[in-house]
């Protein structure tokens, strides 16, 4: 028999173990929150404020309203995890990047991350009944924050990009009155259909409680994108072993078909959290580069740059001209031979007039028709 000083001192010992694991997961899972609350800290520019829309204790988000200015569009971010966890850490989808990126120029933007209920304890659409709650938490208080509760862009990564996309494709009468529906989705690297034959899928698909084909294809983004859904931003890494790059191949296929309009950003060499799948080799584009397009992306889609102004400086005039010029032939993604080819290094959307995919000689003479011409130097 064990003596009891020994083993109340074993039984210590186990219970600061816990103690610990605990606070280092709690550490890990909520590391964009102290990334994001030492960047306030350092910086008067913006924020920071927490959110509960619900009982559960993952329901739960952190809120970054720059301190001046008013009328903030919104860039809601969900994170990934497998549907088991709600990770976020320090990725370049983690959104202290996409935050930096968002304030360098063409005014601010709002931007908040939002947890949500776990799988397998709650299963499918228990996830999607919280995006739901997230979103309309959001707009209910847009007003005491400046917001624009009418201008909303939605994005994830990985499990929380599924989610992003189911959020985003539902009606706008699901989050309430005088909701127009959203500007955009992004989608890093996301899951589009559950019809498939991969081990991740198929595992995340089980804990989630899709156990039918019918559940399967309910809660595919693909069986419900139709015409009227919201231009889509996919991105996904070539050297993704996690969620298939066939997956995103799946979704701007199906956007071709139903003319959603949108971007498709492959990058070679890419791994499922954006590094280098092969470290001897490089990405491309890199993370900044990526960060870039996908706020570029956002930033076309809120509005808050007036067509034509293609430079972002409140003019228009012979430099917007130059800028569509320059990025002539540039296109967000096309089908060739019954092939998805993603954009083009030189892509603009600010530079699409017309967004219809692609900066031609019909954007050219667009601009040239509200500057008057141009006068021939020679």
């Amino acid at each position: 028999m064990i003596p009891k000083k020994i083993f109340y001192f074993i039984l210590f010992i186990i219970l600061v173990g816990i103690f610990l694991f605990v606070f280092f997961l709690s550490k890990k899972n909520f590391a964009w929150d102290a990334s994001m609350r030492k960047l306030s800290s350092q910086n008067s520019d913006f924020s920071i404020i927490d959110i509960r829309y619900g009982s559960d204790s993952q329901q739960k988000g952190v809120l970054a309203i720059p301190n001046s200015g008013k009328n903030f569009p919104i860039l809601i971010f969900f994170p990934g995890g497998g549907y088991t966890s709600a990770t976020i850490g320090d990725n370049p989808f983690a959104l202290v990047d996409l935050y930096e990126a968002l304030h360098c120029n063409r005014g601010k933007i709002a931007v908040a991350k939002f947890t949500y209920r776990l799988a397998p304890k709650n299963r499918w659409p228990a996830q999607l009944e919280d995006a739901i709650a997230a979103v309309k938490k959001i707009r209910e208080i847009a007003s005491q924050h400046n917001l624009d509760s009418d201008n909303i862009i939605i994005m994830g990564h990985s499990a929380g990009a599924h989610l992003a996309l189911m959020t985003g494709l539902q009606s706008p009468s699901v989050f309430g009155n005088n909701f127009s529906g959203f500007r955009g989705i992004i989608n890093y690297s996301g899951i589009t259909n559950f019809q498939v034959n991969n081990a991740t899928i198929l595992n995340i698909a089980k804990n989630l409680g899709l156990n039918t084909k019918d559940k399967k294809i309910k809660a595919s983004p693909l069986s419900i994108l139709k015409v009227s859904s919201p231009p889509i931003f996919t991105l996904h890494g070539k050297a993704d072993n996690v969620i298939p790059f066939g997956q995103a191949e799946q979704l701007v296929n199906k956007m071709v078909v139903k003319k959603v309009k949108g971007a498709f950003l492959p990058v070679e060499n890419g791994n499922h959290v954006y590094q280098p799948g092969n470290p001897a080799l490089p990405m491309l584009p890199d993370r900044k580069t990526i960060a870039q397009k996908a706020i570029m992306f956002a930033r076309y889609n809120f509005g808050t740059i007036p067509a034509y102004d293609v430079t972002g400086d409140g003019h228009i005039d012979i430099l917007d001209y130059n800028e569509i010029v320059a990025a002539q032939g540039s296109f967000g993604f096309k089908v060739t031979n019954r092939t998805v080819i993603g954009m083009s290094k030189n892509w603009n959307p600010f530079a699409d007039i017309n967004y219809d995919g692609f900066v031609n000689n019909i954007d050219v003479q667009l601009i040239l028709s509200k500057i008057g011409g141009i006068n021939d130097p020679n």
